[in-house]
């Protein structure tokens, strides 16, 4: 499994998560059947309504999507792209690593978005 993770600084696994995937710094792509991180420095600006993230990371062929916090539109975006959007009471990428098969669906968003 291919799981991105939006996060506020490249500290490997101790980096802290963003709680808005639309505002993230850094995005963690954690590849389970390798055990390897990589990490994706963001290279577009946040527009309010725009879901320029949701494209960008679709190119790294994520299975899911690990968010404290995310517009509905881009919930949905990643939705019909057939990328599962999880969540989970975890702070930092390790705690999300160790408790792949403990997410949650997300089922929030947004509401300024």
């Amino acid at each position: 499994m291919k799981i991105i993770t939006p996060v506020l600084e490249k500290d490997g696994k101790n980096s802290k998560i963003s709680e808005h995937f639309g505002q993230a710094k850094y995005f963690a792509l954690y590849d389970s059947e390798t055990k390897k991180t990589k990490f994706i420095d963001r290279t577009s600006e946040h527009i309010e309504g725009a879901c320029t993230p949701v494209a960008e990371m679709m190119q790294y062929k994520p299975d899911a999507i690990f968010v404290l916090g995310m517009g509905y539109r881009a919930v949905e975006m990643f939705k019909t792209r057939g990328v599962q959007v999880k969540s989970g009471n975890y702070s930092r990428l390790s705690e999300v690593i160790e408790n792949l098969d403990k997410l949650e669906d997300f089922e929030g968003a947004c509401m300024h978005h």
